[in-house]
C-alpha cells in the first residue's frame, strides 16, 4: 500500500474527528448559555465574572427598596 492509498482514508478519519470536537464544543456552549469551557478561563475571566455578578446584586437591590432597607440594616447591625 503507497502513501496515495492512505491519503483518502485518512482525509475521511481526520475530517471525522475534527466533526466530533466541533459538535462537542458547539454542543458545550449551547448548553451554557456560550459561555466558553471552564479550563479556557484565565484569571482575569474570574474577575469579570465576580464583578458582573456583584453589578447584578446591586441592580436587584437598588431596584428593591426591601432589599436595600434589609441590606442597610445588616450593615448598621454589624
Amino acid at each position: 500500500m503507497t502513501w496515495v492509498e492512505v491519503l483518502p482514508v485518512g482525509a475521511i478519519m481526520s475530517l471525522g474527528v475534527l466533526l466530533m470536537a466541533y459538535g462537542l464544543d458547539k454542543g458545550h456552549r449551547a448548553f451554557h448559555n456560550g459561555k466558553p469551557h471552564r479550563h479556557s478561563k484565565e484569571r482575569v475571566d474570574y474577575h469579570l465574572d465576580t464583578r458582573d455578578e456583584q453589578i447584578l446584586d446591586f441592580r436587584v437591590i437598588k431596584n428593591n427598596p426591601r432589599k436595600l432597607d434589609r441590606l442597610l440594616q445588616s450593615v448598621q447591625h454589624n
